[in-house]
């Protein structure tokens, strides 16, 4: 290759960066700068027993490692009391990968059971007894 035809197009090259640089630039003034999020997926099932102790599972189904908080929300469908936990949080979560946390509600008990004598008297008339979900749900909210 002669040295001018390399210099054209090493000059060639430089020109169609600088219009490049330059189009990224202008398109950044009018719009804002353009960013690369890095998104996690964070999905969560939990289960709680009726004296309010649980555990959740948070599982990455994302791309990048993350992290979710929140807390449990029960709810009386007798009553619509609700009791809720202290925040909680899954920690550092990687892409792919699953974690548990542990919670408590310690007001569970209180507000989402029958009282002990109407179990004991549908057991005694050969019913079932009642369970702690017949009469609340709970929610993961978060944060």
């Amino acid at each position: 290759m002669e040295p001018k035809t390399a210099r054209n197009v090493l000059i060639w090259i430089f020109i169609i960066a600088l219009i490049t640089v330059g189009f990224v630039v202008v398109s950044d003034m009018l719009t804002g700068p353009s960013k690369v999020r890095m998104v996690s997926s964070i999905d969560h099932d939990c289960t709680m027993n009726g004296s309010g102790e649980g555990v959740c599972s948070f599982t990455n189904l994302g791309r990048f490692s993350g992290s979710v908080c929140g807390t449990i929300t029960v709810e009386s469908s007798l009553t619509g009391t609700k009791a809720t936990s202290h925040v909680f949080c899954s920690g550092d979560v990687d892409r792919h990968s699953t974690k548990k946390v542990e919670f408590i509600v310690t007001e569970v008990s209180t507000i989402c059971h029958d009282p002990l004598s109407k179990n004991l008297e549908r057991i005694s008339k050969g019913g079932q007894a009642v369970s702690w979900t017949d009469y609340c749900s709970f929610t993961f909210d978060e944060l």
